[in-house]
């Protein structure tokens, strides 16, 4: 657990924020720890999380035109099993504005969105100069 961890990353650390967050998770793990019975032990590894972001990936090329960052909101969903009745309960509770305000809020712009946005500008600047240019001919 959080002793074999410590001793692991022990000079591994070398500056005042790694130590930090070596002790913050070594807390969180003695945390987690302190939770299980005698007889319980929970897997570290990082399989879980591979696999989930493998399945984030698969949905990333479904939806790749909508971009990458917005889609961090699935994640947990692919963590744990969703009934139908709790994607009802929660599109009832959630709504579109609210998630696209929430995105635009925490997700910070991509470089893709960024070149996306600068090719459209481009090309709509393209269109009124060329539509200037026939009203005058």
């Amino acid at each position: 657990g959080a002793i074999i961890i410590g001793k692991t990353v022990k000079g591994h650390a070398h500056y005042d924020t790694s130590r930090a967050l070596v002790r913050e998770t070594i807390q969180f793990i003695k945390n987690q720890e302190l939770q299980l019975k005698s007889h319980e032990r929970l897997p570290i590894s990082t399989e879980i999380l591979e696999s989930s972001f493998a399945l984030y990936k698969q949905l990333e090329k479904q939806h790749a035109k909508d971009g990458f960052s917005s889609l961090l909101l699935t994640f947990p969903t692919l963590l744990h099993p969703t009934t139908p009745a709790e994607v009802q309960q929660s599109f009832a509770r959630v709504k579109v504005t609210d998630v696209k305000q929430w995105t635009g809020k925490n997700l910070a712009e991509t470089i893709s969105s960024k070149r996306q946005t600068a090719f459209l500008e481009a090309r709509a600047k393209k269109k009124r100069r060329a539509t200037t240019m026939n009203l005058a001919a």
